[in-house]
């Protein structure tokens, strides 16, 4: 069986979409400083936080890696998908060091 690229796209859209929303709470919480709105976004208990900031980008980033190895797309699917692997890269390396730093006492 083959996975077409729209497929792809879609399984990759919902598999970060949670990731994607907690990234973009962040980045406001860090333009306009409500607190309100990162203690809603942190309020979640650890599974959840855990869920949204490391697995949904592992799984997404896996997912990616796994379609441009086996499928070899071309044009923007292989572009999206290798940006999809640079944003998880990102993400867990930024969630890794914000606990290492927060666990340092730097």
């Amino acid at each position: 069986m083959k996975l077409s690229p729209a497929l792809f796209l879609i399984f990759e859209f919902f598999i970060l979409l949670p990731s994607l929303l907690f990234a973009f709470a962040v980045l406001l919480f860090i333009l306009t400083k409500d607190l309100f709105l990162i203690s809603q976004v942190l309020s979640g208990g650890i599974i959840r936080f855990f869920l949204i900031t490391l697995l949904s980008p592992v799984s997404g980033g896996f997912f990616a890696y796994q379609y441009l190895e086996r499928y070899n797309p071309q044009g923007f699917v292989r572009f999206l998908s290798k940006s999809i692997l640079t944003y998880s890269i990102f993400e867990v390396g930024f969630v890794l060091l914000f606990f290492l730093s927060g666990f340092l006492k730097w």
